[in-house]
C-alpha cells in the first residue's frame, strides 16, 4: 500500500521555495480542499473560501498566490533550483503517487510559422 501524500508532507520534504502547479479546475478544487483540511490558509482565509490559482507558493502553514516575478522564476527552467532551494511540483502527479512529480524542465510548444 502506498503512503498517502499530503501537502504538509511535501513541505517537510523540501527546503526553500516550493511552487505547486495546478493544471486544471479539478486539480485546483482538490488542492484547495486538501489544503483546507490540513489547516493551510491564504491571507487568513480557507483555500476553499479564498480560491486558488494555477500556481501557488507553499509555505509552512500558508499558501500564497504567485505574482509576476515568481511566475518568471517558475518559467525559467531552473530558477534557483541549481542551489537546491527551488522546487516545482505538479500536484496532480504528486497526489496520484507518481514518482516523477517534480517539474524539471518546462516544454514549450512551437507555433507553426505562417
Amino acid at each position: 500500500m502506498t503512503e498517502k501524500r499530503t501537502i504538509k508532507g511535501l513541505r517537510a520534504k523540501f527546503e526553500g521555495k516550493i511552487f505547486v502547479y495546478l493544471a486544471d479546475e479539478n486539480t485546483r478544487r482538490e488542492f484547495a480542499e486538501d489544503a483546507a483540511a490540513e489547516g493551510f490558509t491564504i491571507g487568513g482565509k480557507s483555500p476553499t473560501q479564498r480560491g486558488v490559482d494555477e500556481l501557488m507558493s507553499l509555505h509552512e502553514d500558508t499558501l500564497a498566490f504567485v505574482g509576476g516575478i515568481g511566475r518568471m522564476e517558475f518559467m525559467a527552467n531552473g530558477g534557483s533550483r541549481a542551489k537546491g532551494k527551488f522546487h516545482r511540483v505538479d500536484y496532480a502527479k504528486y497526489k496520484s503517487g507518481e514518482k516523477d512529480y517534480i517539474i524539471k524542465k518546462l516544454s514549450y510548444q512551437k507555433k507553426d510559422e505562417e
